[in-house]
């Protein structure tokens, strides 16, 4: 049985305008539902709140009943940090776990793996490597970050691994893990995905 962390929140980051798929992906059919309701299915149990990061058009995510957060101005279309900043803002818990919407089939032991690695490592921000690369955007975070990442962004600079860097940081291992933290953009790469989890 999964652990509700009363001290977590969770952001889906799912405001990208999705130009290479052709179509919205937090929408694509994935199972009995689409990646979006897969990870909030997910996600739900396990976190104090839950929260939708961003959205291309108004009212496209209403469906799913889940606080969807437009980007801060004037970060609008600034990318997924000015989602995650939304998040940070907006919850009232001392962490924040952030995923892409693509990435719909999580790990279980991912909200635990990350909390014992930050908590040991007395670091502010946990970050998923899936044996190949870093994955900074599948991360446990302190939402006292907000106060550095509204800096970073009100600076210009709007580069995902160029604020981590700046942060004190831990890299968790999920290579056991590696097809779960698959970034699908296209269709080939959408269709080469459904084929492996069927």
């Amino acid at each position: 049985m999964l652990t509700k962390y009363s001290e977590i929140s969770a952001v889906i980051l799912a405001g990208g305008t999705s130009q290479r798929m052709g179509r919205h992906k937090a929408l694509l059919d994935y199972k009995t539902g689409t990646f979006l309701s897969h990870l909030i299915d997910q996600l739900n149990p396990q976190v104090a709140q839950l929260m939708i990061g961003g959205s291309p058009e108004a009212q496209l995510y209403n469906a799913f009943k889940v606080t969807t957060l437009f980007d801060p101005p004037p970060y609008q279309g600034a990318g997924p940090l000015a989602g995650i900043y939304a998040a940070m803002r907006y919850c009232q818990t001392s962490f924040l776990f952030s995923t892409p919407c693509d990435c719909p089939c999580l790990p279980d032991s991912i909200l635990p793996d990350l909390m014992q690695s930050l908590t040991e490592k007395c670091a502010d921000i946990a970050i998923v490597d899936d044996g190949t690369r870093q994955q900074p955007l599948c991360a446990l975070m302190k939402t006292e970050l907000k106060v550095d990442l509204g800096a970073y962004l009100a600076s210009g600079e709007t580069k995902v691994f160029g604020w981590v860097e700046q942060c004190n940081s831990v890299v968790v291992n999920f290579a056991q893990h590696a097809d779960y933290f698959c970034n699908i953009n296209t269709l080939d790469e959408y269709q080469r995905f459904i084929n492996l989890a069927r």
